[in-house]
């Protein structure tokens, strides 16, 4: 793996994502995603437990990242299972900036920001009034609901905000998905990591961008970098 990464040359990839949320064999080369990532790139890690999350975070600070970020936190209603919520976290870092301010970065070669405004929920201009920009918390299934919450139309009252649903389906309206190819992430099982993946790729790069998948667990990053037109380097393929 370490050989494989070695050909590329460096400050190659515009973003990293980093999947530790399923179990893999694959060594995690924290120096070596630092030395690909452009400066003001940013790494998205995601861990299910804070054990992941403080084994983790020292590994990457030492490798050069600065996480001086908040971690994005998940909520899941994982249905028929009592409605039991269920967490997960992604981690925020970013390499370096080669100028001196993020506004000289950004100028320089578009790196150091996200693009906060693709990423506001519900999305701009959706039948929800409000929209707001990226919070700390994404939310799936409505998880911060109950029957009693709802309003007299239906729509969620404390997930709206939050509801990466509600995100998605404005994408997949905008961009035309193929219903087949939503089809297809649904019998695979990860149709909720795309959703969450094409999110934090939209909030961290742009069309032609290339994104690193750092562990090539499964289909996830690759799917999602085909519907929003990036690059991508799947390691298993490089």
């Amino acid at each position: 793996m370490e050989n494989l990464l070695s050909e590329i040359p460096n400050d190659h990839v515009h973003l990293i994502i980093l999947d530790l949320i399923n179990p893999s064999n694959t060594p995690i080369l924290m120096e070596e995603y630092h030395r690909l990532l452009m400066n003001g790139g940013f790494l998205f890690v995601l861990v299910e437990s804070i054990h992941t999350m403080m084994e983790i975070s020292p590994k990457i600070e030492e490798s050069g990242f600065k996480m001086d970020f908040s971690p994005l936190f998940q909520s899941f209603k994982i249905l028929n299972d009592d409605n039991k919520i269920k967490s997960a976290m992604v981690l925020v870092a970013m390499k370096e900036l080669s100028e001196n301010t993020f506004v000289d970065q950004a100028l320089y070669d578009g790196m150091g920001i996200s693009w906060l405004d693709d990423g506001r929920i519900p999305p701009t201009g959706s039948t929800d009034e409000g929209g707001r920009f990226p919070s700390n918390l994404l939310v799936f299934n409505n998880a911060l609901d109950d029957v009693q919450s709802k309003k007299k139309n239906d729509k969620p009252l404390f997930s709206r905000f939050f509801s990466i649903e509600s995100w998605w389906n404005r994408l997949v309206k905008e961009l035309e998905i193929n219903p087949s190819i939503i089809s297809y992430i649904e019998n695979e099982g990860i149709l909720n990591k795309v959703k969450l993946v094409c999110y934090l790729i939209t909030l961290g790069s742009r069309e032609e961008c290339t994104v690193l998948d750092a562990l090539g667990i499964d289909e996830t990053i690759s799917i999602s970098c085909n519907i929003l037109s990036r690059k991508y380097l799947f390691l298993s393929s490089i």
